[in-house]
């Protein structure tokens, strides 16, 4: 496309302006409002409020009054004006040839009310007059550009970059010199007429402007596009500084509170490994003093046996403590090893059972190490121990869902009965329960799960059922 003529003024209004941006010049302005452009700048474009009062004068300079020459503006129709007398058109631009009250317009551009028609206007006399309609109607409050080209021999008109008409003209265009440029008056007694509506970037060309640079005109773009942009784009950064800033922060809040939640789990961790420690302590202790039962009864040959059971239980039992898990395949033989080391003492008169239910892989299910044997435990020395008639204990494992399994430790011993009549080992009875009892919570506060442990008493007195809930493990997990 070829670049845009130079035009020799131009009134942009940018900023409530009145001067040109090239000669200096100065227009005078009555009862205007300076309004948004269309390109939403604000205070851009002048509005003329359809009387009388309201006006534009650019003055009597001869650079406004060419012979051959061009001039360009935006216009925007607010309303049709009907008030005043004479033709039923509303002036936009109008520069005299006379100051006679018909044939007057050297040249001028009319917004017809009967049509909604832009229509430019070039006489000489009354006998000599051109008129080029546009094409097709305008709407109301919609921008248009307007181009109108004249020389001696033709006169063009063109809106939104499309040519509209050319007619021969064939006169020399002449003024009132003495007269000004005037938009949206007449100053006619006769024809008085006004305009409602917007004006903006009116140029003036000493040329005839071609479809090329009438084109270029018309599709310029925004000369303060940067300065909106950038106008826009504070606000917009800001909010993006603020967001940025709120992101940042609650980042640093997050890492903090993540660092926070490590170092808790940690301590969880640390003193998790404190209570399994106590407690390993807790069942060698047992374990010793069963076969010093054995010893100091004389019962050398079962206390050997006991013996050799043991120690092949507690490296097993040690080997575990190696990791914070233990499958429960290996959890149930544990199990069975320890109720045969103390079924020893017992002649064999307990009997055992330990089942799973709904575990696919007992191999590959993990559990935290050492927290049903204590249950076991207390079930054989509190419950079974001073039972005369038959003994029994039952272990079931059953899957809940894939992060928890049961775990069900049942007796038919002789129940928790007041402290006087079992005193042997409350206290470390007690101190295993307690310890379970952290660990759970600690593992629910690592884990974020709901394990818990419940104690009941069978009626009568007729033995406890033991129900812990447990968590379902990574091989590795703490």
């Amino acid at each position: 496309m070829k670049p845009a003529a130079t035009p020799v003024a131009r009134f942009t209004f940018n900023n409530k302006s009145e001067t040109d941006a090239i000669g200096g010049r100065h227009a005078k302005l009555h009862d205007v409002m300076f309004r948004e452009d269309r390109f939403g700048n604000p205070d851009h474009a002048v509005y003329l409020y359809g009387n009388e009062n309201s006006y534009i004068s650019l003055g009597t300079d001869s650079i406004f009054k060419p012979k051959t020459g061009s001039f360009s503006l935006w216009i925007r129709v607010a309303s049709k004006v009907a008030s005043g007398c004479g033709y039923q058109a509303n002036p936009v631009i109008l520069a005299k040839n006379t100051t006679a009250d018909d044939f007057y317009e050297a040249y001028g551009v009319n917004f017809s009310i009967k049509d909604n028609y832009m229509v430019v206007n070039c006489s000489q006399d009354s006998l000599r007059q051109v008129v080029i309609p546009g094409k097709r109607p305008v709407n109301l409050d919609t921008w248009y550009h307007l181009v109108v080209a004249f020389d001696y021999s033709s006169i063009w008109l063109y809106i939104d970059g499309e040519l509209q008409g050319r007619q021969m003209k064939n006169f020399e265009t002449v003024y009132v010199p003495s007269d000004s440029v005037l938009l949206g008056v007449t100053a006619n007694k006769k024809n008085n007429r006004f305009f409602m509506g917007y004006i903006d970037d009116l140029e003036f060309y000493d040329k005839v402007l071609d479809a090329d640079e009438v084109r270029a005109i018309y599709h310029a773009p925004d000369p303060n596009k940067v300065r909106t942009l950038l106008k826009k784009a504070i606000p917009a950064c800001g909010v993006l500084l603020l967001l940025l800033a709120v992101y940042l922060i609650m980042r640093f809040r997050i890492k903090r509170q993540r660092k926070q939640l490590e170092l808790k789990n940690k301590l969880l961790e640390t003193e998790l490994r404190v209570n399994r420690a106590l407690m390993n302590p807790h069942f060698v202790y047992n374990s010793l003093y069963s076969i010093q039962s054995l010893i100091l009864n004389h019962e050398i040959e079962q206390a050997n046996t006991y013996l050799v059971k043991f120690s092949r239980l507690l490296r097993k039992t040690l080997e575990s403590n190696l990791s914070d898990t233990i499958s429960l395949e290996a959890e149930v033989e544990l199990l069975s090893q320890f109720i045969e080391i103390e079924n020893l003492k017992f002649s064999g008169t307990i009997h055992s059972k330990i089942t799973t239910e709904g575990i696919v892989s007992p191999a590959t299910t993990y559990i935290p190490v050492l927290m049903i044997q204590p249950f076991v435990e207390n079930a054989i020395w509190h419950g079974l121990k001073n039972k005369l008639d038959e003994k029994w204990v039952h272990v079931t494992f059953k899957a809940i869902d894939e992060k928890l399994l049961e775990c069900t430790v049942e007796d038919n011993g002789l129940g928790r009965r007041p402290k006087q009549n079992a005193p042997e080992m409350e206290g470390n009875k007690s101190l295993a329960t307690g310890f379970i009892e952290a660990r759970l919570a600690l593992i629910n506060s690592m884990h974020g799960l709901n394990c818990y442990l419940k104690i009941t008493d069978k009626p009568g007195y007729g033995g406890t059922v033991v129900t812990i809930v447990i968590p379902i493990l990574e091989k590795k997990a703490a």
